[in-house]
């Protein structure tokens, strides 16, 4: 997970600690729309020993019914797009992150499209907005429900 260090040494910075999260499908636009979705149904155990660092989780069973729902996202984004009387001058796009079923894989993702870590440069001021305007997903309403009490003081919508 990557977090967020502030300093006020010298003013207000920001540095990134931790791996930097990448969406599966993505598309740069005026507005951001997240979303999180199990892509896979389940996840591999790893022992965890306490010792080292674990390696990240890995995503196994691919679930097409998620798939499918992410393509629907993208479609009605695009047909926004695509049209000009509905949002003139301004352009929808899109994070969407596999949450891989699992809860604290989910709250990472959401954690991630609210701190914009893929874009993090070291030294620059931390008071830019969220990076998404809501957060569309899981399918689960035990991960949507952990995700919403996490994003919650955000004011960003699930």
């Amino acid at each position: 997970m990557a977090i967020i260090n502030f300093s006020r040494i010298n003013g207000t910075f920001c540095t990134l600690r931790g791996e930097l999260l990448y969406p599966q499908l993505s598309k740069e636009g005026d507005i951001i729309v997240g979303g999180i979705l199990p892509f896979h149904s389940r996840w591999e155990v790893t022992d965890l020993s306490y010792l080292v660092k674990p390696p990240p989780a890995k995503c196994m069973s691919l679930d097409f019914r998620a798939f499918q729902f992410s393509q629907s996202l993208i479609y009605a984004i695009e047909e926004i797009n695509n049209n000009s009387s509905l949002l003139p001058g301004v352009s929808l796009g899109y994070k969407i992150y596999d949450s891989c079923s699992s809860t604290a894989i989910g709250v990472r993702m959401a954690m991630a499209l609210v701190n914009e870590n893929e874009n993090a440069v070291l030294d620059e001021p931390c008071t830019k907005p969220a990076q998404v305007q809501a957060i569309v997903g899981e399918t689960y309403s035990s991960v949507s429900m952990a995700i919403a009490s996490s994003i919650g003081p955000f004011s960003i919508p699930v």
